[in-house]
C-alpha cells in the first residue's frame, strides 16, 4: 500500500517535470518555399508574407472610406454605449472603438487534438484607417509561433482589448485556447471582453433573416456579394491539406482571402450598426429591429417602441410586422399604456400571424379592465376556432361562462 508521503513525492516530482516541460523553448521548423512553378502567383505570394517566430505574417492597410460591399469601414462612430447595447454586457460601455480587435480564425477542424490552427486574421482601427494582419502555420509545426504572434497582436495597442468575431465566444476564442494549451502557452482569448455578433444578430434578428451565416448577413444589410466560387467555410481545410501535400501556395490564395473578408465584413457590420444608432432614420427595417429588440432588453421602452415602430412600417412582410406589433404591445403594456396595446392587439387579431396570442390578450384586456365579459367571451372562442381546445383557453371560457350567467342573474352587473 502506497503512503501518504510517497504519494507526495509523486505529485512533487510530477511537478517539476511539467515546470521542466514547461519551460522549454518550442522550436518550430523554419518555413521553406517549396513552389511547384515560379509562376506569378507563386511570385506574388512570397513577396507579400514575411517569416515571424516560425509563422508567416502579412499586413495590408484600409482607409476608413473603404467600400465592403456598399458599406465603409469607418470605426468612427464606435462608442462604449454601442458596443454595450450590442453586446449585452454593461462592461463593454467602458470600451473605444481603438480596443476592438476583429478575429477570425481557420482552423483543420472544429475541435479535438488533431484540429489545429493554421490562419488567423485580427483587424483593428489605427490611425484613421483598418489595419488587418493575417498570421500563416506554413506547417503544423509552426502553429505555437503563430499562436504567440495572435496574442501579442491581441494585448498591443489596448491594455482591455475587446474580442470583436462571429461565433467567436463559442468557437474561435476556445479553440485558440485549447491550442495555446496544446503548445504550453497561456492564450487568455476566453478571459477577454468579448463582442459576438452572432448573438447580436440572434437576439436582433433571429425571426426576421435567415440564416445567420455571416455571408448571408453581409449580402442582406452591408450588400457584399462574395465572388464567384469563393471558397466556403467547409472547405477551407481541403485547401489547407493540399497545399502541406504539395507546397503549392496557390492552395492557399482562397483561403486566405476568405478569411480576410471575414475580418472586414465584422467592421462594416459594426460600423453600419453604429452609423444607425446615431442616425435611426438612415436604418432600414432589420437594423430598426435588432436596436428596437436589444433596447428592449434593456429596458428603455420609448427608444424600443420608436424603433420597432419604424420596423414594422418599413417591412414588406405581413407576419413580421404582426410580430413586431405584438412585441410593441407588449412593451406598451409594461409601460402601463393599454388602450395603445390594445389597438395593436385588434391589428393583429385581424390577420393570420399571431392572431390567436391577440385574441388571448385582448380577452384579459376586455375581462380585466374593460370589464366587458361579453367582447373577452367573444374572443376566446374566436382563438379557440384558431388554436383548437387549448386546456388555458377551455379554462378561460368556462370562467368567463360563469362569470357572464353571474351578471345575468344579477341584472347585468359587470363582475370580476
Amino acid at each position: 500500500m502506497v503512503s501518504a508521503i510517497d504519494r507526495a513525492a509523486t505529485r512533487e516530482r510530477l511537478r517539476r517535470l511539467i515546470r521542466e516541460i514547461e519551460s522549454r523553448p518550442s522550436a518550430p521548423r523554419p518555413f521553406v518555399h517549396r513552389p511547384v512553378v515560379a509562376d506569378a502567383p507563386q511570385l506574388r505570394f512570397a513577396t507579400e508574407w514575411r517569416e515571424v517566430d516560425g509563422a508567416l505574417m502579412r499586413e495590408r492597410e484600409y482607409p476608413a472610406a473603404y467600400l465592403h460591399g456598399a458599406q465603409s469601414l469607418g470605426g468612427g462612430d464606435i462608442d462604449g454605449e454601442l458596443l454595450a447595447l450590442l453586446g449585452g454586457d454593461d462592461e463593454l460601455a467602458r470600451a473605444t472603438a481603438s480596443d476592438l480587435v476583429f478575429l477570425d480564425i481557420e482552423a483543420t477542424g472544429l475541435g479535438g487534438a488533431g484540429a489545429m490552427v493554421f490562419l488567423v486574421a485580427s483587424g483593428r482601427w489605427e490611425s484613421g484607417g483598418f489595419r488587418l494582419r493575417q498570421y500563416l502555420a506554413p506547417a503544423p509545426p509552426a502553429e505555437a509561433g503563430l499562436l504567440r504572434q495572435v496574442i501579442a497582436a491581441c494585448r498591443t495597442g489596448s491594455a482591455e482589448p475587446v474580442l470583436v468575431t462571429y461565433n467567436g465566444t463559442t468557437y474561435d476564442a476556445p479553440m485558440l485556447d485549447a491550442r495555446g494549451t496544446m503548445h504550453r502557452l497561456r492564450m487568455g482569448f476566453d478571459a477577454m471582453s468579448h463582442l459576438d455578433l452572432l448573438k447580436t444578430v440572434r437576439r436582433g434578428i433571429r425571426d426576421a433573416l435567415r440564416p445567420h451565416r455571416l455571408s448571408h448577413i453581409e449580402a442582406v444589410l452591408l450588400g457584399l456579394r462574395r465572388p464567384e466560387g469563393e471558397v466556403s467555410g467547409a472547405d477551407v481545410p481541403g485547401w489547407y491539406f493540399r497545399f502541406l501535400r504539395t507546397g503549392d501556395t496557390r492552395m492557399l490564395t482562397p483561403i486566405v482571402e476568405h478569411n480576410a473578408a471575414d475580418v472586414l465584413s465584422l467592421a462594416a457590420l459594426l460600423t453600419r450598426l453604429a452609423a444607425v444608432h446615431g442616425r435611426a432614420e438612415e436604418g432600414g427595417h432589420l437594423e430598426r429591429l435588432l436596436l428596437g429588440r436589444l433596447r428592449a432588453r434593456q429596458g428603455r421602452i420609448e427608444e424600443a417602441l420608436a424603433h420597432l415602430e419604424a420596423a414594422r412600417g418599413l417591412t414588406k412582410s405581413v407576419g413580421l410586422r404582426h410580430t413586431v406589433a405584438m412585441e410593441s404591445a407588449r412593451l406598451l403594456r409594461r409601460a402601463g399604456r393599454r388602450l395603445e396595446a390594445a389597438a395593436l392587439w385588434r391589428e393583429v387579431a385581424g390577420g393570420e400571424v399571431a392572431a390567436g396570442a391577440a385574441l388571448v390578450e385582448l380577452a384579459k384586456h376586455h375581462e380585466h379592465h374593460e370589464r366587458d365579459l361579453e367582447r373577452a367571451l367573444a374572443a376566446v372562442e374566436r382563438a379557440l376556432a384558431l388554436r383548437g381546445p387549448e386546456p388555458a383557453l377551455l379554462h378561460r371560457r368556462q370562467r368567463l361562462l360563469r362569470k357572464t350567467a353571474v351578471a345575468a342573474a344579477s341584472g347585468g352587473a359587470a363582475i370580476q
